[in-house]
């Protein structure tokens, strides 16, 4: 018998788990805007929402295991319905996450609280180390929750920094909650978890894909009113980042290392092309969210 979810939250769940990896959800954002979660679950099922989604058929079975998993992680379903749910997210569009899983403090996603992305190069040198270090701990003492994506180099080296500082830390992940990635900062992870907040748009047991971080590039940037990049190579992540952060009108700044390292080519480019604000302390961050 074909299962069609009966509530907007099982629907989602539903819909999350038949687009897979490609992402293919945007497809049916318009739909879902018109009609609801439960009728395009219907509409896909009937054939009239065409889309590479249905990577495999969803059970009922399926999403009650998703509820399940949630309550063993101790992690909360927020969709649009729910209080907690982050409108920051409407400046997406059609790309907005169906859900997303939340484990930790759901008030840190209060649109009141001002909140800072810090981002940069996997392969950090220990001036970006540095300078994400200062920069996460002085927004945090000043209240700011800083937002990364717990990855190794200057995301780890922030999302520790405010956590030293006893500040509030929000980490969107690519993956499951269930699946932290990056495996060797499970730590750190757990750790955010504890005391701040992860989020994924991504269902329970699942990896990491290249569309599932660009989705949480995008995810990661709508949550911050301003984005730091500290350090970045000419063709990253990080730079990704940074264009969508310009694309949804979010001020960018940027810390350059040395003229000749690698992880300064992106950087510099952002700056030559006007595209950042230089940042050369914790204060031209702060800066920006003024």
């Amino acid at each position: 018998m074909t299962y069609i979810p009966s509530t907007d939250a099982e629907a989602r769940i539903y819909l999350s788990m038949a687009a897979g990896s490609a992402g293919s959800e945007d497809a049916w954002a318009a739909h879902i805007a018109e009609h609801g979660a439960p009728a395009t679950v219907a509409a896909l099922q009937a054939g009239a929402l065409t889309s590479a989604a249905a990577a495999f058929p969803v059970t009922a079975d399926d999403v009650a295991w998703q509820q399940e998993a949630a309550e063993k992680a101790g992690a909360t379903l927020l969709t649009p319905e729910h209080p907690a749910w982050p409108h920051r997210l409407a400046d997406l569009g059609d790309e907005a996450p169906l859900l997303l899983w939340a484990r930790g403090d759901t008030a840190l996603l209060d649109p009141a609280r001002p909140a800072a992305l810090i981002d940069g190069t996997r392969a950090s040198t220990g001036f970006g180390n540095h300078m994400a270090t200062e920069i996460s701990a002085e927004l945090a003492e000043q209240g700011t929750t800083v937002i990364t994506t717990a990855a190794y180099g200057i995301a780890a080296a922030a999302a520790r920094a405010a956590l030293a500082a006893r500040g509030a830390t929000v980490a969107v992940m690519g993956s499951g909650l269930d699946l932290p990635y990056p495996t060797g900062n499970r730590d750190l992870i757990d750790r955010i978890a504890a005391s701040g907040l992860l989020i994924t748009a991504r269902p329970f047991m699942t990896s990491p894909t290249p569309a599932a971080f660009r989705r949480r590039s995008g995810l990661a940037a709508a949550l911050a009113d301003a984005v730091v990049i500290v350090e970045a190579g000419e063709r990253s992540g990080a730079m990704r980042l940074a264009a969508i952060a310009r694309r949804l009108r979010r001020p960018v700044g940027a810390v350059c290392g040395a003229a000749t390292s690698p992880s300064s080519r992106g950087t510099i480019t952002l700056m030559r092309e006007q595209a950042a604000t230089p940042i050369g302390q914790a204060s031209h961050a702060a800066a920006l969210l003024a």
